[in-house]
């Protein structure tokens, strides 16, 4: 999706309307890969590792309740694979900092971040999606967490409802058991964006242990 306007005068008042929606895949390094195809709307746990059989995933059970849906076998064809990099390049014709990334590819999230590196030293706020499911069991988040803070200069927080905990340089075993988390990394160049994330963390902390010793009280 790019921020370019459209000058089509049938969608200029219809929202969403200056996002473009293009015609690929988004993976590590550039290539071509079978896409699933007539999927029923609303479908988000199908991408191209649903057409491979040497991906090792969770899928056979969803293809089957697609096959049953479609009363046939899944079907695929070829599309084109790109990195971020590359998308970036092609597509966004500005230079300048990117305010807001946001990365939601199914379980290759991590797959996309690895071919992004131009893109994230230009990104002030990093945001993905985590599970447990199709490549996240080969790429985990503890992983994709250390990766973006040695490589990138990252510091990625798990998001909760008006809270924060940080993930970087403060792992502890069970946020990768986490079947579904919004993760959220902020440049450490970003000093004030930083800052403002780091506060919250610190609030979520003292609240946290506040209510843990009322209870410990009572």
């Amino acid at each position: 999706l790019t921020g370019s306007s459209s000058s089509s005068n049938a969608t200029s008042n219809v929202p969403f309307a200056a996002f473009h929606v293009h015609p690929y895949a988004i993976s590590s390094k550039a290539s071509t890969a079978k896409f699933p195809v007539d999927i029923p709307p609303g479908r988000e746990d199908f991408g191209i590792d649903a057409c491979s059989s040497n991906v090792s995933s969770t899928r056979d059970e969803e293809k089957a309740s697609i096959s049953a849906t479609n009363n046939d076998e899944l079907k695929c064809q070829a599309v084109q694979v790109v990195s971020l990099d590359g998308f970036v390049e092609r597509h966004i014709s500005s230079s300048g900092m990117i305010d807001f990334l946001q990365i939601d590819a199914g379980d290759f999230n991590f797959e996309v971040l690895q071919g992004g590196k131009n893109t994230l030293a230009r990104t002030r706020y990093l945001e993905f999606e985590y599970h447990d499911i199709g490549m996240w069991k080969q790429q985990t988040l503890e992983d994709a967490v250390r990766v973006l803070d040695e490589q990138h200069g990252f510091t990625c927080y798990l998001l909760g409802k008006s809270r924060l905990f940080r993930l970087t340089k403060c792992w502890i075993d069970v946020f990768g058991s986490h079947t579904r988390s919004n993760i959220g990394c902020v440049s450490r160049n970003e000093v004030n964006w930083a800052l403002i994330m780091e506060s919250v963390f610190v609030k979520t902390i003292y609240s946290t242990s506040q209510h843990l010793s009322s209870s410990l009280e009572v």
